[in-house]
């Protein structure tokens, strides 16, 4: 079907304004029936209002569904400084997942939470995108939590942009197309950490694996 809906901008103007300061308001209200696929991926409402004035530009209301999935939130950047900031979350069939924070090429702070309650379910709608071929053949199931943040700004390649986050899995199990049960890896306790910077961070973790065996 296709996509039906109104976009529409205004420029509010005092008698103290010329035409190019006064800011520009915005809105786009698009949907389609049953969904509008476009290189495999189905658009289902996208509604979104923001503002653009003196070279910033603010959404203070995203939101996007799609094919079950759905990103909500608000955010801004700022060309003059090259600042982002946003408060967003993301929910997919098996995941919920939220990033919160700012960032510039001078400083930052920010958080990101990923909590996946059916890794199986997360990953059959990730192998929808184009581009996913080589994550097809994979069968994962189980359980997995991420919790990560970061601190200072992106220039120099991000050599001062510190990061830290964690990975935690207490059970899952790794399973390829057309194996037998017997095949299938499993990964239990599986930890792991990244800290440093961006430029050089140090990774750390450790699973026990373990292969299925049956009669």
């Amino acid at each position: 079907a296709p996509i039906s809906g109104q976009i529409k901008a205004s420029t509010p103007l005092d008698d103290s304004q010329q035409a190019s300061q006064a800011p520009i308001d915005f809105t786009a209200k698009l949907h389609s029936e049953g969904g509008s696929r476009t290189a495999g991926i189905a658009l289902d409402q996208a509604d979104i209002e923001g503002r653009w004035h003196k070279q910033v530009l603010n959404l203070p209301r995203i939101l996007v569904r799609m094919r079950d999935a759905s990103l909500q939130g608000s955010a801004s950047y700022a060309v003059a400084s090259k600042a982002a900031s946003g408060d967003l979350a993301l929910l997919l069939p098996g995941l919920r997942g939220n990033v919160k924070g700012e960032i510039s090429p001078d400083n930052g702070q920010g958080t990101t939470q990923i909590n996946a309650s059916n890794v199986q379910q997360a990953l059959a709608w990730v192998q929808q995108w184009p581009g996913t071929d080589r994550l097809r053949p994979y069968h994962v199931s189980g359980t997995a939590t991420v919790d990560a943040n970061w601190q200072g700004g992106w220039k120099d390649h991000g050599q001062h942009l510190q990061i830290a986050g964690k990975l935690n899995a207490p059970n899952m199990q790794v399973q390829l197309a057309g194996q037998t049960a017997d095949k299938a890896i499993g990964l239990h306790n599986t930890a792991l950490t990244v800290s440093g910077t961006l430029a050089q961070a140090t990774l750390q973790g450790n699973a026990q694996i373990q292969q299925s065996t049956h009669d």
